[in-house]
C-alpha cells in the first residue's frame, strides 16, 4: 500500500453561494452600524456646542408656571414691579385661560411672573396698562395694580 499524500486532503472548492451572501450582508450591517455610531457622535458633539441655546426655553404664556401667589392677605408677600409696589386690585382670583395670558415681565425680586391678557398685548409684544395678573392657581389669576 502506497500512501498518496494528495489523497488525504480534500480538493479546495469555492464556498457555497449562501455563505458569500451572508458575509456580504454582515459587511453591510457592520458598515451601517459604524455609520450610525459616527452620526450619533457627531450629533452629540454638535448639541454640546449649542447646549446653552438648546436648554433655554422661552414660554410666553402662563402654561407650566407653578409659582402661585397666595390670595390670602396674611400669607401674601409684598411685591413690586419697576420700583413701584403692587397691590391686589381684587379680593379673589378670577378664572382665565392660561394659554391666553401673555408674559409681561417679572416682579422686582423675580419671584413671580406678571401676565396680561392676550387682547391687551400690543402688536410688538409689549404690554402696558394699569394692571397685571399673577398666577394664583391652575387657571386662576389675581389682578394687581400699583
Amino acid at each position: 500500500m502506497e500512501s498518496n499524500p494528495s489523497a488525504g486532503t480534500p480538493p479546495s472548492s469555492p464556498p457555497p453561494e449562501a455563505e458569500v451572501d451572508l458575509s456580504r450582508s454582515a459587511v453591510g450591517w457592520t458598515l451601517a452600524l459604524v455609520a450610525g455610531i459616527a452620526l450619533a457622535t457627531f450629533s452629540a458633539a454638535s448639541d454640546r456646542d449649542r447646549r446653552g441655546k438648546l436648554e433655554e426655553a422661552l414660554e410666553n404664556t402662563a402654561i407650566g408656571d407653578t409659582r402661585f401667589y397666595s390670595s390670602e392677605p396674611a400669607a401674601a408677600p409684598p411685591l413690586s414691579f419697576q420700583g413701584a409696589p403692587l397691590v391686589p386690585a381684587e379680593k379673589a382670583p378670577a378664572p382665565m385661560p392660561e394659554a391666553r395670558m401673555c408674559l409681561a415681565g417679572y416682579t422686582d425680586d423675580a419671584s413671580f411672573r406678571l401676565y396680561v391678557p392676550q387682547e391687551r398685548e400690543n402688536k410688538d409684544g409689549g404690554a402696558g396698562g394699569p394692571s397685571w395678573y399673577l398666577k394664583a392657581g391652575k387657571g386662576l389669576f389675581l389682578r394687581m395694580s400699583r
